[in-house]
C-alpha cells in the first residue's frame, strides 16, 4: 500500500467515525449517511474506533487537583511564594485535560459534559496565561479589578450550571454550588481588595475540590466494580440509565 493511500484511508476513517457518531443518535428517518456497523473497524488495522470510555473521572480528577492546589495559597495555607508551582498543572492537566474531554462530550452525545468541562478547562488555561504572559501589560492598580471581573464571569457561568444539575445528582450540584460561592468570594477579594474574602474563598475551593474528588471516585469505583459504590444522590434516572447518570446525568 502507498504511503498517499494509507494517508486517504485515516482521513476516510476520521470522517467515518464522525458521521457514525453523529447518525446513530440522530433517531430519525431523514439520515442522509447510514452505516450498519455497530464499531468502525479496518482489517489492516490501520484504524480503529470503538465505543468512546466515560471521561467524567479523568475531567472532574484534573479540575479538582487544580483547584485544591491553588486553594492552599488562596487559604494561606502553603508560602506564597510557591505559587507558580500551579501554572503547569492549570495549563497541563485542568486545562487540556478537561478541554480533551469536552471535546469528547461533543462525540458522545452529552452537551452538559461538553459545556461544563469545554468552560472549566479554558477556565485554568487562561488563568494561567494571564500569570505567565498578560498580567504584565496591566496596570497595577487595574490588576485587582480586571481578576474580579474575569472570576466574576466564570461565577455566573457556574451558577446557570448549578441550576442545570438540580435534576441531576446532589453531588454535583453541591460541587457547583461551592464553585459559585468560591468564585463570588474570591472576584470580591480580588476587587476591594480583601485578604480576608479571598482566604475564605481558599477553603471554600479546597471543600469542592475535596468534594469533586469523591464525585471522581465514585464514578471510577462505579465502571470497575460495576455496581455503585459511593453514594451520589441521583435525584432523576431514565429507565435504562445507571445509577451514576452514565452519560446524561454527570
Amino acid at each position: 500500500m502507498e504511503v498517499d493511500d494509507v494517508a486517504d484511508d485515516q482521513r476516510v476513517g476520521v470522517v467515518l467515525f464522525c458521521v457514525h457518531r453523529l447518525t446513530r443518535r440522530a433517531g430519525s428517518t431523514d439520515r442522509m449517511v447510514e452505516i450498519p456497523s455497530k464499531d468502525l473497524r479496518r482489517k489492516d488495522g490501520y484504524w480503529a474506533m470503538g465505543k468512546l470510555a466515560n471521561g467524567t473521572a479523568w475531567a472532574v480528577t484534573a479540575f479538582s487537583t487544580t483547584s485544591f492546589m491553588l486553594g492552599l495559597y488562596n487559604a494561606g495555607l502553603v508560602d506564597p511564594r510557591g505559587l507558580a508551582v500551579v501554572l503547569p498543572v492549570a495549563f497541563f492537566f485542568g486545562g487540556m485535560m478537561q478541554i480533551l474531554v469536552a471535546i469528547l462530550e461533543i462525540f458522545a452525545g452529552n452537551p452538559f459534559g461538553a459545556t461544563v468541562f469545554g468552560s472549566y478547562g479554558p477556565f485554568w488555561v487562561i488563568l494561567g496565561a494571564i500569570n505567565v504572559w498578560f498580567a504584565r501589560s496591566i496596570p497595577s492598580t487595574a490588576m485587582g479589578s480586571a481578576m474580579a471581573v474575569f472570576l466574576a464571569m466564570w461565577a455566573v457561568i457556574s451558577f446557570y450550571f448549578f441550576v442545570a444539575s438540580l435534576p441531576l445528582n446532589r453531588v454535583l450540584s453541591a460541587i457547583l454550588a461551592l464553585i459559585t460561592i468560591a468564585l463570588v468570594l474570591l472576584s470580591l477579594g480580588a476587587g476591594l481588595p480583601s485578604v480576608f474574602l479571598t482566604r475564605i474563598g481558599g477553603w471554600v475551593t479546597l471543600i469542592f475540590a475535596t468534594l469533586g474528588w469523591y464525585y471522581a471516585f465514585a464514578h471510577l469505583l462505579q465502571f470497575t466494580f460495576e455496581r455503585d459504590v459511593l453514594p451520589l444522590g441521583v435525584v432523576l434516572r431514565k429507565p435504562d440509565q445507571p445509577a451514576h447518570g452514565a452519560r446524561s446525568a454527570r
